[in-house]
């Protein structure tokens, strides 16, 4: 038990500093990575984004020895519903904070909740309509993977070195740690080879057939492409093709399992052609039950696909996708025309596909376009500046009625980091 306790003592208490636990996740990233998207995203990543901005920050082996003093508590929704039992015991003081807010149908979380996490405005509205989630409770935060070496390069080998000194210097930049996809160095034009044919292009997803599946227009575009060139369909870090429809329809699948973040901006850097994120979970939806759930998901897409955009774009890979509104600000802000992205018939997956698989300049702009915004705006310590704000507000609204604070608590006034007081953007710019 002493062994599990090292290193979860606070530091001695600044006026600058919260303490933040992060129960969602014992992973702090430096020797261990979380596998599931939504943990290491809204747990690893978002606890060190707020490391980062100088805040004291314990993760989950900590929460026996931490969770009475904390000022901030990150825990998973499934957690955090109305009646949950895990909320007893709580200080009136304590900013709760639901994580990975996909809990399902008629779900609510409990009123003592302050903020919940959602990836997307899509993700929110559905929160809305099936949870009840409040929009002053919502905070839409990106869906921003981090290079596992950046965690260390940042912090140090240890939990308690970098991040913890006031005086230390935290890179400003993840990007020279993401690999640059590039059209003409990466793959040339599919020609024949005495013992194996033409070389396919590689169309890579980040995630599973089984959702990649749902789509029945683009599957549908992918079989017709397939008649007319070779085409190999990727999906990196999700369950395996098995017997799906593209295999039994003559298309060429592969699956890779998931190998680690660093693996994955590897992967669709060096591995593949184009990109693709449908949206649409038509026939076996993960969250909804009744048709009428069915209706709202298919609009609202609850599990967030667009966040799968955001990791080509990290690496300059270029992609077509379904509409959804982050993707259609993603494609807008790095400068891209609608028409050469976006689809959803069968008949506009194929053309913009064949678009960029055939005109590899265009497509190396496109790359090129997306990597220049996602350096400049999917950025860890931008959306952490994002969290901080809502959180600090949080906090002032909890000890407004308190007449005083003791002696090893932060005044209920706390400036922002200095960090972010330049980082102006999305709402923080209009607040």
């Amino acid at each position: 038990a002493a062994h599990k306790a090292d290193g979860c003592a606070w530091r001695p208490r600044e006026a600058r500093r919260l303490r933040v636990l992060v129960v969602t996740t014992d992973c702090d990233g430096l020797k261990c990575e979380e596998k599931m998207g939504g943990v290491r995203i809204w747990g690893t990543n978002f606890g060190n984004g707020l490391k980062l901005l100088g805040h004291d920050v314990r993760f989950g082996r900590c929460r026996h020895v931490a969770a009475a003093t904390a000022d901030v508590v990150l825990q998973n929704a499934f957690l955090l519903k109305d009646g949950s039992n895990w909320l007893n015991g709580l200080q009136p003081t304590q900013v709760v904070v639901a994580t990975k807010t996909n809990i399902g149908p008629t779900a609510r979380l409990s009123p003592r909740v302050d903020l919940a996490t959602v990836g997307s405005v899509s993700h929110a509205e559905a929160a809305a309509h099936f949870n009840d989630l409040g929009v002053d409770t919502a905070v839409v935060l990106r869906h921003v993977e981090v290079p596992l070496k950046y965690w260390t390069r940042a912090f140090g080998a240890s939990p308690l070195s970098a991040a913890d000194d006031a005086t230390a210097v935290v890179p400003d930049t993840m990007y020279d740690l993401v690999p640059t996809w590039n059209a003409t160095t990466r793959r040339p034009p599919p020609r024949h080879h005495l013992d194996e044919g033409p070389k396919p292009f590689a169309i890579c997803y980040h995630g599973n057939f089984v959702h990649m599946g749902q789509d029945r227009p683009l599957l549908e575009a992918l079989v017709g492409l397939a008649s007319e060139r070779p085409i190999e369909v990727r999906t990196y870090g999700g369950a395996g093709a098995g017997d799906s429809e593209l295999t039994r329809r003559g298309v060429r699948v592969a699956s890779f399992p998931w190998h680690g973040v660093d693996a994955l901006f590897r992967a669709l850097a060096t591995e593949c052609d184009l990109g693709i994120v449908p949206q649409l979970e038509e026939n076996s939806p993960s969250y909804y039950g009744t048709r009428e759930e069915l209706v709202i998901a298919t609009a609202y897409k609850m599990s967030v696909n667009g966040g799968r955009a955001f990791v080509m774009a990290q690496v300059g890979l270029p992609f077509v996708a379904s509409i959804e509104f982050e993707a259609a600000e993603l494609i807008g802000g790095a400068g891209i025309p609608a028409e050469l992205v976006f689809a959803t018939s069968q008949l506009r997956w194929r053309a913009a596909i064949a678009r960029l698989l055939d005109d590899r300049d265009l497509a190396a702009r496109l790359g090129a376009a997306l990597r220049s915004y996602a350096e400049a705006n999917y950025r860890i310590d931008i959306e952490a500046c994002v969290l901080e704000a809502r959180i600090l507000e949080a906090r002032r609204n909890r000890t407004a009625t308190r007449a005083a604070a003791s002696a090893d608590e932060p005044p209920s006034s706390i400036p922002s980091s200095p960090r972010c007081r330049g980082n102006i953007h999305r709402t923080l710019a209009f607040s």
